[in-house]
């Protein structure tokens, strides 16, 4: 009798006992689910945000607009929001110049759900960097000719050859709208396009690199973990590969805006592959 009740007692305790061994883990898998560590708007505005915008080159982000109202990020999945622009809204029928709000959801299965975005001109012209096509120069060159001296344009330029950022600039001695750095290893569909100039507002300090679009890149890289690398890929990119083109440092092309006095210039040398026109505008 009495072993038998020793073994109800040991049996009740160890069903006590597995009881909230699973409630504990279930609180553990809570506590350090699929994004738990984006639920720090610190590291989701360092992480996440930047991630959107380098697989979206075609829109500008409000990063200074954001503030930590605009995430509500839990280890079992959340949503985060920004203001978005369009970068070339130039032809579309319904252009998206002023700013719009977007929401990203984000899945208990390291899924990311993105409002439909228009790809825009810019978007395709990025997207043939580096690709077999080109096309001759006299299209771009005659368009520019035709363009008033009041006009400024944005244009997409693809490199004949990778080249270092000592050598582009060379090529280009004014400001760069954003560097364009290769493939993103992933399953993003537009190449690694990095146009930067808010380091802070992303969550890290630009340091010296304030002036270098590589160099932000390379900073916001060197902070990236090896833990973040599946949030990375729900955006389409890979960690090994970013650090990849951070360390070798070639740009494939680039996005600027000028005259199209300036422009012409740029488009005579040799180390121009093709230029092609994104977007035209005034010059206030």
């Amino acid at each position: 009798m009495t072993n038998l009740r020793l073994n109800v007692i040991i049996g009740v305790t160890l069903l006590i006992l597995s009881v909230i061994g699973i409630a504990v883990f279930d609180v553990l898998r809570a506590e350090i689910g699929p994004w738990g560590r984006y639920s720090e708007v610190d590291r989701a505005r360092r992480v996440l945000v930047p991630a959107f915008a380098v697989t979206h080159p075609g829109y500008h982000v409000d990063f200074f607009g954001m503030d930590d109202n605009d995430f509500d990020i839990r280890p079992a999945g959340g949503t985060f929001s920004m203001v978005l622009s369009a970068r070339s809204p130039y032809l579309k029928s319904t252009p998206q110049r002023n700013g719009f709000p977007v929401t990203i959801k984000l899945g208990s299965s390291m899924s990311v759900e993105e409002p439909q975005l228009d790809r825009t001109l810019m978007v395709q012209q990025i997207g043939e960097i580096g690709g077999q096509g080109g096309g001759a120069k006299d299209g771009t060159r005659n368009l520019l000719r035709s363009l008033g001296p009041s006009l400024l344009a944005t244009v997409v330029i693809d490199l004949a050859a990778p080249v270092d950022e000592k050598t582009v600039k060379t090529i280009w001695t004014d400001r760069i709208d954003a560097v364009i750095l290769g493939s993103a290893g992933g399953a993003a569909r537009s190449p690694i396009t990095w146009a930067g100039g808010a380091c802070g507002a992303m969550g890290f300090d630009c340091g010296s690199a304030s002036d270098s679009r590589l160099g932000e890149f390379r900073q916001w890289v060197a902070g990236l973990e090896e833990d973040d690398n599946a949030a990375l890929r729900a955006f389409g990119l890979d960690l090994y590969e970013l650090r990849k083109r951070a360390d070798d440092g070639l740009i494939h092309g680039l996005v600027v805006t000028a005259s199209p006095d300036d422009l012409q210039k740029v488009l005579k040398d040799s180390r121009v592959r093709w230029m092609r026109m994104a977007d035209v505008f005034i010059d206030r």
